[in-house]
């Protein structure tokens, strides 16, 4: 059903020498609003922003949703990092879903080995955390130190992720932010590897904390070759939020 890559030293510009994985694009739920959508009689691909869908990084992609690793081997993979190491899930793509709820058993068999083998780990999900089921696996995942991080497009949105007990990471409209801004009772800080390349995941490791306490958003600017269509997306998220408020 869903292909998944395992790379035990990547050479990512922005994750540094750690572990990833990724996930063929079909575990990307539609409740993320840069998800490519099938046009003229499912043939062609209308792409919607998502930094995965365009380069050398959109041509591993496709590759992977023809042929990867089943998720047996994925673990397999995982099992065998050394204990305490770094590792990035999802480079591409998102956790395996059914009809947009998570499939939960999966999610807990990575999780008890992550938790076992100490892996410091980040994630990001754009799974829709009003499906309860859903809401309630990040949640569990938290409090066994998997860190989730609710991908979110704008501020009140991530606001509703930290007070549910998760993480929150948040895409900004280019040139929005320098490093830091406070909004209300939360910080948003701008990843460091946006302003200087020598700060990467592995000599950071911000997403992987706990920030719920201290209410600390990640922003993430739009970039990439769809950067103009995210930015437009994330500008109109946020007058969606401002109008149910």
């Amino acid at each position: 059903m869903f292909n998944y890559s395992f790379t035990a030293v990547s050479q990512n510009s922005k994750t540094g020498n750690i572990a990833v994985t990724s996930t063929s694009s079909d575990s990307c739920p539609t409740s993320c609003p840069f998800i490519k959508t099938v046009i003229v009689d499912a043939v062609k691909m209308q792409l919607n922003g998502c930094y995965a869908d365009y380069s050398y990084t959109g041509i591993a992609w496709r590759k992977l949703d023809k042929k990867g690793l089943d998720f047996k081997a994925l673990l397999s993979s995982i099992r065998h990092m050394d204990k305490g190491a770094k590792l990035r899930l999802n480079v591409m793509g998102d956790l395996p879903h059914k009809d947009q709820t998570i499939l939960v058993d999966l999610f807990n068999q990575m999780i008890d080995i992550i938790v076992k083998r100490q892996l410091n780990t980040i994630l990001y999900s754009h799974h829709d955390l009003t499906i309860e089921s859903n809401l309630i696996a990040f949640q569990s995942a938290f409090k066994q130190g998997l860190h989730v991080n609710a991908s979110c497009e704008s501020i009140e949105q991530a606001k509703t992720a930290l007070d549910n007990g998760i993480n929150a990471v948040v895409v900004l409209p280019v040139g929005s932010i320098e490093k830091t801004m406070k909004i209300d009772d939360v910080r948003v800080v701008r990843c460091p590897n946006e302003y200087n390349d020598k700060i990467q995941c592995v000599n950071c490791m911000l997403c992987a904390k706990d920030r719920t306490k201290n209410r600390v958003i990640i922003g993430f600017t739009a970039h990439g070759t769809g950067k103009t269509k995210v930015s437009k997306a994330v500008i109109d998220a946020n007058r969606k939020y401002q109008t149910k408020a």
